[in-house]
């Protein structure tokens, strides 16, 4: 019962001595039922280990620590699914959430992406993120960052792109630009992600 939730999803979250985590982690998944790889980057507070202990379903992949997308792409490589949610460790997401997720690209096929408002971690009202903003010069920051917003209202943004932190894809659009770019180690390889591919006609959204 607890996998048939979202049968149609994996989970790709990359970990790094992500241990004081793990059970957050595990809470989140396994709420949500989603099929789940994980790809440990190099931990050597035994974050793999306790993966496979807490979250028995998940794939588990252990490697070396050559960057946050280096580790999604490898753990992508494992997606059968028709989507694939990119999950940070320190994040979560409710089944409510990821069901207006599925249904926005469900029915918007020129959409690659989607995200949901980002809230900081037991800060509810502050916003940690309503989509990735870039000016003309190429920076790239999280909207609303830190605002206190007490309601967030109900609206739907097409920003120029969408975090990773977490974000619902088509696996055909991320393999269409060749998945992460391997040149940034960590921050900001979502922003050229997508990036990427607009510039191949895809859209995101909040």
């Amino acid at each position: 019962a607890q996998m048939s939730l979202f049968p149609r999803i994996t989970a790709v979250t990359v970990l790094y001595n992500n241990s004081r985590l793990m059970r957050d982690l595990a809470e989140t998944l396994g709420g949500l039922g989603v099929r789940a790889v994980l790809y440990d980057s190099g931990s050597r507070d035994g974050s793999g280990d306790l993966a496979r202990s807490m979250i028995p379903w998940a794939v588990v992949i252990r490697g070396d620590n050559l960057g946050f997308g280096h580790g999604n792409n490898r753990a992508f490589r494992e997606v059968d699914t028709e989507y694939v949610l990119f999950l940070n460790s320190d994040a979560r997401i409710g089944s409510e959430a990821l069901e207006k997720l599925v249904s926005y690209l469900d029915s918007h096929p020129d959409t690659a992406g989607v995200q949901p408002l980002l809230r900081a971690w037991r800060w509810p009202l502050v916003t940690a993120g309503s989509g990735v903003w870039v000016t003309p010069f190429g920076e790239a920051w999280d909207a609303r960052f830190m605002h206190l917003e007490r309601e967030a209202g109900g609206e739907v943004f097409r920003p120029p792109a969408v975090t990773a932190a977490v974000s619902l894809w088509r696996p055909r659009a991320f393999e269409s630009v060749d998945g992460f770019d391997t040149g940034y180690f960590m921050y900001f390889e979502d922003a050229d992600l997508c990036l990427r591919a607009a510039a191949r006609g895809w859209s995101f959204a909040v």
